[in-house]
């Protein structure tokens, strides 16, 4: 008789009989033929797949060449990761295959992963301030190190244009984008303060001259000191006094 943990082999015929309540064995066994199916092992263009620490890699992102794929991190037996399982820095994962007849390869794909960073960015000032008037963008916030991104949050997020206003109060984060393409996992973080001041006034908002006098800019009446003079709202470029 055989144990009944005896592995089945392919194309193998086995025999029961049955043992009955008077203790004897059924003269005539029953036959079976036993056929064990497989499916192929999957393949891969890369048996060493790189990502960024910063993009949170999981096992989703493995590339195989093949479709319905369960990964592992054992080489035999063990319990299928979720595919949203993180990949870990030098981490091996296998993988089977499932063919059409249900069945997993019995032999598993192995793939070896590395994840790479980049140096955070530094900067001389983590709490920067510009004028309001100056209309400050993201392309003028302070980093000691070349090709930054920008965020608001610490973390994920959409990437500032270079053009986006800073607002006051605004929280900045950035990572630095390294010669691997990889943004740093972690990033500086930089606070803007906008300072104003008052505008400026006069007894006057119509004032006369006499053309004979040649009047200029230097001319015009405020009650302040420190005036600069335009010709226009917003922006544009200061007048010479002897205007």
């Amino acid at each position: 008789a055989l144990p009944i943990t005896t592995i089945l082999a392919n194309n193998g015929v086995y025999y029961a009989s049955q043992v009955g309540t008077n203790g004897c064995e059924s003269s005539t066994r029953l036959m079976v033929t036993v056929t064990l199916n497989n499916t192929a092992t999957p393949t891969t263009t890369d048996t060493t797949q790189e990502f960024c620490i910063a993009q949170g890699a999981t096992v989703a992102q493995l590339q195989v060449n093949e479709p319905n794929i369960v990964w592992y991190d054992v080489a035999t037996g063990g319990t299928a990761l979720p595919t949203t399982t993180l990949l870990v820095n030098n981490g091996v994962y296998y993988a089977t295959q499932i063919g059409a007849n249900g069945c997993e390869s019995s032999t598993r794909l192995m793939v070896t992963v590395t994840l790479n960073d980049t140096t955070a960015p530094t900067t001389t000032d983590d709490t920067q301030e510009f004028c309001i008037s100056q209309g400050a963008t993201i392309a003028q916030l302070q980093v000691n190190e070349a090709n930054v991104v920008w965020y608001d949050v610490a973390t994920g997020g959409t990437a500032f244009s270079n053009t986006t206003l800073l607002v006051d109060n605004g929280i900045y984060y950035a990572p630095q984008v390294g010669a691997n393409g990889c943004e740093s996992s972690i990033r500086l973080m930089i606070t803007v303060d906008l300072d104003d001041t008052a505008a400026p006034t006069t007894t006057d908002s119509t004032q006369e001259f006499c053309i004979s006098e040649l009047p200029t800019v230097a001319q015009l009446q405020t009650k302040d000191s420190t005036v600069v003079w335009y010709d226009i709202p917003t922006g544009g470029t200061a007048l010479d006094t002897t205007t």
